[in-house]
């Protein structure tokens, strides 16, 4: 009997030679268990649970189970947790780490996160779990248990058009006793990852990417993946890993702060299809707004999103309690209901004072300072294309004189201008304005400035001067301040 369990044993380890980390083929919604950089990178906190079950109608079959948890802090810095099981047959293992990243802006639209992990790997390997067919203990059957230290190291390049990823979630080899081999699985990996999101329209973005991963004797492994995402909310894939596997997977947004992915995974080879030796993938994502409240530093408010409200279909900033008009966009002052055509203008204006119905434009009224230089582009706000948010430390610099400006002149009345480019559909053009200018809005208001000081308008492609240039139309998706009247 002690040879039996001698041979299981050695074909177990055997074995454990070609079983390398788990692989995953929702990776790009998963990456911080194999990358320390992309805790933090995103703007709200998240929890991913992801399921990885292999060969589901063989008993015992391997299973792969991962957390993790991201957190954006101040400073720079993003926190997270990182757990991930693997049991396969008599052998269990779970790595738990604690995960560090800090943000370096490269650019105004891009940022470069370097990641750690530290933590470890809980090992056991037990020959109890084995079925035995006779009542005489067996001395060779003893379970093994270890704990390894270790360390990771990783970087992320994101960009809205393309990210990077570079990792070694763990820089040592694991350590066993001499009586037992050292797989593949304890061995260094090391993972290479880039994608490209490419915007096919307003509606669709293509997005390929492909994953390398490198384990120390064994050959260069890949992912081929893309995905087609309708509107962000949901995306449908294909996925190769050579001389492996195809995936066909989905992931979609069911609220505003929970999503669903799904893979299932075949053999390359016809001959093991047969077999049944299929793999599911279930991940879940529950999303967070960040736990700092700080909200009226100018810091904490560069990634604010005025629109992003839950039960607010139509991201209108009005509720779909109060909203008469719940899947049509409108201002709070019409009960969320759309204006006829050409009445936003007007809508701004009224109710200020009587000298609204004296102007006929948006012009600066006679002071004793000259606002004119409102109009020059050191005072306008970018945006990017088909965006509301604002980005870009040159854009933040601006919106602090915005601030200084209208404290100092608290017997003035500002307007908030919108504009886009005439790329696509006019109305979706007028709505983008309105966003641009409301973004603006409420971070002028969390900075502690008087709703009474300012009034937004948006102005959309009214002002565009449908030039064929990029760089131009570049210029036409902005914001500006302007001067709309004197105060009582």
């Amino acid at each position: 009997m002690k040879n039996i369990y001698f041979i299981i044993l050695v074909f177990v380890c055997i074995k454990s030679h070609s079983q390398q980390e788990s692989y995953y083929s929702l990776y790009r919604y998963n990456m911080q268990v194999i990358n320390p950089a992309f805790a933090g990178s995103e703007d709200n906190d998240f929890v991913t649970i992801l399921n990885r079950t292999q060969w589901l109608s063989e008993k015992d079959s391997p299973q792969t189970n991962a957390f993790s948890f991201s957190s954006k802090r101040k400073n720079n810095v993003g926190l997270g947790l990182s757990v991930v099981s693997d049991k396969v047959f008599v052998e269990r293992q779970t790595f738990s780490y604690v995960d560090f990243s800090y943000n370096l802006k490269l650019n105004e639209k891009s940022d470069l996160f370097l990641g750690l992990k530290a933590g470890g790997n809980f090992y056991r390997s037990s020959p109890l779990l084995l079925e035995d067919y006779v009542s005489i203990p067996d001395p060779s059957q003893q379970e093994f248990r270890r704990f390894n230290a270790n360390l990771g190291v990783g970087l992320y390049i994101n960009n809205p058009s393309y990210w990077v990823s570079f990792s070694i979630p763990r820089i040592f080899n694991v350590k066993r006793d001499d009586d037992l081999s050292i797989g593949a699985k304890d061995r260094v990996h090391s993972y290479l990852g880039t994608g490209l999101n490419l915007s096919l329209n307003k509606n669709f973005i293509l997005k390929p990417a492909i994953l390398l991963r490198k384990v120390v004797t064994l050959p260069l492994s890949a992912d081929f993946s893309t995905f087609l995402s309708f509107d962000n909310k949901v995306d449908f894939g294909l996925s190769y890993r050579t001389n492996s596997s195809f995936s066909v997977m989905t992931f979609i947004k069911i609220f505003d702060n929970l999503n669903l992915g799904y893979a299932y995974e075949f053999p390359v080879e016809t001959n093991l299809r047969n077999l049944s030796v299929n793999t599911h993938e279930l991940l879940l994502q529950f999303r967070f707004r960040s736990s700092d409240n700080s909200s009226n530093k100018i810091e904490d408010l560069k990634n604010y999103n005025p629109l992003e409200k839950n039960f607010d279909r139509d991201n209108d900033q009005v509720l779909d309690q109060d909203d008469k008009c719940p899947d049509s966009p409108g201002p709070k002052s019409n009960f969320g209901c759309p204006l006829p055509p050409n009445t936003a203008f007007q809508n701004v204006r009224s109710n200020i004072n009587d000298k609204a119905d004296e102007l006929k434009k948006l012009e600066l009224q006679s002071t004793e300072n000259d606002f004119s230089f409102l109009q020059t582009e050191e005072y306008a706000i970018y945006f990017d294309f088909d965006d509301f948010k604002i980005k870009g430390e040159l854009n933040f610099s601006k919106l602090k004189k915005y601030i200084k400006l209208i404290k100092e002149n608290q017997n003035l009345v500002f307007v908030i201008e919108g504009y886009s480019s005439s790329e696509g559909d006019e109305n979706y053009n007028k709505k983008l304005s309105e966003q641009r200018a409301l973004s603006v809005e409420n971070f002028l208001i969390g900075s502690g400035i008087s709703k009474n000081q300012i009034k937004i308008v948006g102005f959309g492609e009214d002002f565009s001067e449908l030039s064929s240039s990029s760089s131009e139309k570049k210029k036409e998706r902005k914001v500006k301040l302007n001067l709309l009247l004197k105060g009582n």
